[in-house]
């Protein structure tokens, strides 16, 4: 049984994104437990006290702004439960990145909707608070859209490094069984058709293993970033599997940029491992 946190903003909106999800990456979807938590960038927001969740008897206690994070649970209590999930609900009304790295310390993957993600991004754009929770994470992250359907397609951005090879091992131990049958690519981008990527015959060898239809593909770019979105966006319901954000200095990364261009068109689902 897998334990997943669920980052959801106010709106609770992501719901029918988290039941797609469920049914399409587990063979047993009621047997996972699918934890619920706000999420909210509270270095930048108006400081407040956080409060406990309350009954909904209670809420015209609440202020506006909490009567909304209250009833964003109780949308996502109901949604997940008419699904047939398991579900938990994290009785903090909102938590801030450092709290939602200290919960990925128990979860085996984190969820987090663009909606809730971009809370972290502040008007000038500065990203860093969000990043930080892509680059401390204890367990994978996966950023989903709104309307997410489903998985029909995977894309392994694969360069070479040892960040994407742990990425597309994470990725295909937890979901390999169930997605064996969709159509899988490892995606390669070389500045020059030269270029020799390390191990791509034994990446291949190994997904061949875990996947019934696998495939490579070699592109030249001078945009990387621009070119993995351009390839899985002409594809039919794609997941893009990255090795990115190491916790050091010394990991081997795929650079942030690469990760960051394909963020902000929010459009992609994403997961992201490393070490």
């Amino acid at each position: 049984m897998s334990r997943v946190l669920v980052a959801l903003d106010d709106s609770s909106g992501f719901t029918n994104s988290i039941t797609h999800f469920a049914h399409g990456f587990y063979d047993s979807p009621e047997k996972q437990c699918f934890v619920g938590l706000l999420a909210q960038n509270i270095a930048y927001a108006e400081p407040r006290v956080s409060k406990l969740l309350v009954q909904e008897k209670k809420k015209n206690l609440l202020s506006p702004g909490d009567k909304q994070k209250v009833d964003a649970l109780a949308g996502f209590r109901r949604s997940i439960s008419e699904a047939g999930l398991s579900y938990e609900v994290h009785n903090n009304l909102s938590l801030d990145a450092r709290g939602i790295i200290n919960q990925s310390h128990f979860a085996d993957l984190l969820m987090l909707s663009y909606q809730a993600g971009f809370q972290f991004v502040t008007e000038d754009q500065d990203s860093s608070v969000l990043y930080s929770i892509l680059k401390e994470a204890r367990c994978p992250v996966l950023l989903l859209p709104d309307d997410f359907q489903g998985i029909d397609n995977v894309v392994f951005a694969y360069d070479g490094k040892d960040s994407s090879i742990y990425a597309i091992r994470e990725f295909t131990q937890l979901y390999g069984k169930r997605l064996r049958d969709k159509e899988v690519t490892i995606l390669t981008i070389d500045p020059t058709a030269e270029a020799e990527i390390a191990h791509e015959k034994l990446i291949l060898g190994y997904l061949q293993h875990h996947y019934s239809n696998v495939g490579v593909k070699r592109l030249t770019a001078d945009d990387t970033s621009e070119e993995i979105y351009r390839f899985s966006s002409s594809l039919q319901n794609p997941v893009v599997v990255m090795g990115a954000y190491g916790r050091s200095h010394l990991s081997h990364l795929m650079a942030p940029s690469v990760a960051k261009n394909i963020i902000f068109k929010k459009s992609l689902p994403l997961f992201i491992a490393h070490r």
